[in-house]
Formats: C-alpha cells, sequence, structure tokens
C-alpha cells in the first residue's frame, strides 16, 4: 500500500475506496462513477478537471509472463460511451487500468493506476481515445439516486480519511515512472517496456 503524496493521489485513493465500499461486487466496473468522484475531490481542491469519455488499450501480460497483448475498454457496438476517465492540466487520471485483472477473460499481472503525464505523449503501451467531453451520466431515477449516494460518500471519505486512506498499488506517472517500476521489480512495468521497444504502433487499434 502506498500513502497518497498530493492532492491527486488522495483523491485517487479516496475514490478507490469508495468503489470498493460501495460495490464490492463490481467496483472495478464502475468507470463512470470513479470518474464523476475523482472530478468533484479534484474540484473541492480547486483543481479543474475535464470528465472524458472514448476508448482505452493498456499493454497486459498473462500470468505465466508468457503472452502480451493489448486490452482495455472500446469498440461498443451500440455507439454509447465505453470509458470515463479525467484529465486536469497535467494528468490522465483513471482507475480502469488498474481494474484490468479483475475484467480479463485470462489470469494476467497487478497492473498500476494511471497518472499519466500530459507533457508526455502517450506510450505505444498505453493508448487513449478521447471521444469527447461526458457528464455526470443519470439516465434514470435509480443510476441517478445510487450515483448520488457515491458521490456523498466520496465527500464523506474525503473529510474523514485525510490520514488513514492509501493507494493500493503504485502510479504510473510517465517514462520515468515506468523505468523505477520495472527496477523495482515490477512485472508489468518490465513486460510493457519491452513492449515498446519492440511493438509496430501501426498494427495498434489507435
Amino acid at each position: 500500500m502506498n500513502q497518497p503524496a498530493d492532492d491527486v493521489d488522495h483523491a485517487l485513493a479516496i475514490v478507490d475506496h469508495a468503489l470498493r465500499t460501495s460495490f464490492p461486487e463490481n467496483y472495478w466496473k464502475r468507470c463512470a462513477y470513479a470518474a464523476a468522484g475523482l472530478h468533484l475531490i479534484l474540484a473541492r481542491r480547486g483543481i479543474n478537471a475535464e470528465f472524458l469519455s472514448g476508448d482505452v488499450l493498456s499493454f497486459t501480460l498473462s500470468a505465466d509472463r508468457r503472452h502480451p497483448q493489448m486490452q482495455g475498454y472500446g469498440n461498443a457496438t451500440n455507439g454509447a460511451p465505453t470509458h470515463f476517465w479525467v484529465e486536469t492540466a497535467d494528468d490522465l487520471l483513471d482507475l480502469g487500468v488498474h481494474y484490468l485483472p479483475r475484467e480479463s477473460s485470462q489470469p494476467i499481472v497487478a497492473m498500476p493506476i494511471i497518472r499519466w503525464s500530459l507533457r508526455e505523449p502517450l506510450p505505444h503501451y498505453l493508448r487513449y481515445r478521447k471521444v469527447g467531453r461526458a457528464a455526470v451520466m443519470r439516465p434514470d431515477p435509480l443510476i441517478a439516486e445510487r450515483m448520488e449516494n457515491f458521490l456523498g460518500q466520496c465527500g464523506r471519505h474525503d473529510h474523514s480519511l485525510d490520514s488513514n486512506v492509501s493507494l493500493p498499488t503504485w502510479t504510473l506517472t510517465g517514462r520515468a515512472g515506468l523505468h523505477a517500476a520495472a527496477q523495482r521489480g515490477d512485472v508489468w512495468a518490465r513486460g510493457a517496456g519491452h513492449f515498446e521497444g519492440w511493438v509496430d504502433p501501426s498494427r495498434l487499434p489507435f
């Protein structure tokens, strides 16, 4: 577990905690709630952020370390948004990549939380395609009530967990951060670094 270093890490930790508490049976499927919670907490700290929708692909590595591939959220057949995340002036923020091992059809190694510095272009092992800005999704009364309850919980955690909340893993902040994690022995980071060196970007969907 990693103690939050600043307001942005703290927001990520609070929302991760709130997701696991509010939706223990499927918190990893709640990207709209995650983005809305981040947007709320960052705003309370005076940090401007955009609530975005689109597609994401990330490098993944099978548990036996033999099968690298790209997995993610995208290509919805009904035209509805497939993933949500938040961007500040400095960072792309997304808990969803960390949750991919819960969604994968085969066991894959643990993955980081994304806090990618927008001062760097995205690498081949992490691809985002924006469709547009998103509003908090409230298509029916039940979902509206569920979202309101979740945002209320985020606000309560924001007040009560200042000294206790922690991140469940490391955050990927850029190429230097990937290198540092690989040096520490992180399996995903080592695999992503190798993938970056040999993948043909023209074969990636975006």
